[in-house]
């Protein structure tokens, strides 16, 4: 009987002792910082000006793309932190014939955003974030010359989870929804440089990285 309240007493130390070290190993405060990389689906779309000029459907042809983010900012609260993120993708596709082109054709989109994570649960690493900023959408002919572009009003949904493997690291699994849009799609060959072919640009990315969170 001694033995069972001695293991039973050993065992209750020990589950309060992990309890205790989960939610310290949580603990949020001060400066953090984070970057990490992936892959996303990216699509987009506009009005042409000009009827049958493809350029729409061709700028915006779904594809896949290289992403990365970068994060930083302050802890409010242990529930909330403030910070901005700057998330990227980069793909490169050959255009289907049918096109405006038929190139190897670079495509690069950047999204700047304030933004707020939230973290329901103290003890626990979950967290959603959303933010509002700019968005910026390129494509170029693999050679370097920019052949269409486009910037407006962006904002980034997501969603992610910080597993401790430190004192002060995390690693980072992230799922992100962005969308940015609300400009003119401009076409930039030596041609015709500056003039939009399309109206209402707007394009959407899903991805999913893995990084790095240092609290």
């Amino acid at each position: 009987m001694k033995k069972t309240l001695n293991a039973a007493l050993c065992l209750m130390l020990l589950v309060g002792t992990v309890e205790l070290s989960a939610q310290s190993s949580h603990t949020r405060e001060g400066f953090w910082g984070g970057f990490g990389f992936g892959w996303a689906s990216v699509s987009g779309g506009c009005d042409d000006i000009s009827s049958g000029g493809e350029f729409c459907d061709a700028a915006g042809e779904k594809q896949g793309a290289f992403a990365m983010y970068l994060m930083m900012g302050s802890t409010l609260s242990p529930h909330l932190r403030l910070g901005a993120e700057a998330y990227s993708f980069i793909g490169l596709r050959d255009f289907a014939g049918g096109t405006v082109y038929d190139e190897n054709t670079l495509t690069v989109g950047i999204s700047l955003a304030p933004a707020l994570y939230y973290y329901p649960m103290v003890e626990r690493g979950l967290f959603v974030k959303g933010g509002v900023g700019m968005a910026w959408y390129v494509e170029a002919e693999y050679e370097g010359r920019v052949d269409w572009s486009s910037s407006g009003l962006g904002f980034l949904f997501g969603a992610g989870y910080d597993l401790r493997i430190g004192s002060n690291t995390s690693l980072t699994p992230l799922f992100t929804f962005g969308w940015g849009g609300g400009g003119d799609l401009i076409l930039n060959n030596p041609e015709s440089e500056g003039i939009p072919v399309g109206q209402n640009w707007s394009h959407t990315y899903f991805s999913l990285a893995m990084g790095f969170t240092f609290h």
